[in-house]
């Protein structure tokens, strides 16, 4: 079986603040993302509990899994970052 590759999934641009909505769409969204954060972390940490089958391909399988729900809960926890930040601009402004 061939090793396998993992790639490196690419954000999309930064949004504007324009494009960011009220305070409570903010805040909204920042729950959201810390939710799904959230979500991926518990399932990687199921997934790293899990005893070993003794079959590489399913290890290899899981491995796998678990990298790509880390990735994906640090993409999370990046946009709660942004909104975050957001917020945190509107703040001062107002």
């Amino acid at each position: 079986m061939p090793a396998h590759r993992t790639t490196r999934a690419r954000l999309s641009k930064r949004p504007t603040p324009d494009n960011f909505g009220t305070l409570d769409d903010l805040f909204g969204l920042l729950k959201d993302n810390l939710g799904k954060a959230h979500a991926l972390i518990n399932s990687a940490e199921y997934q790293m509990e899990q005893a070993p089958s003794g079959d590489e391909e399913e290890e290899q399988r899981r491995r796998s899994d678990v990298e790509h729900l880390v990735e994906s809960a640090k993409f999370a926890v990046r946009a709660a970052t942004y909104t975050t930040e957001e917020i945190d601009n509107r703040r001062r402004r107002a």
